[in-house]
């Protein structure tokens, strides 16, 4: 089986990345927009 050595090399590099996105998703890596700079089609006035 040379599937097995392929599975165990990508699950911790699929692992390592959606924990990294997890990261920056949540923490913004300090330079997060402001909330209504964000989308351009939220700034339009009420």
């Amino acid at each position: 089986m040379t599937l097995l050595p392929l599975v165990l090399l990508l699950l911790p590099l699929l692992a390592v990345l959606v924990a990294l996105a997890l990261v920056v998703r949540r923490d913004g890596l300090g330079h997060r927009p402001p909330p209504r700079s964000h989308h351009a089609w939220d700034d339009r006035p009420a």
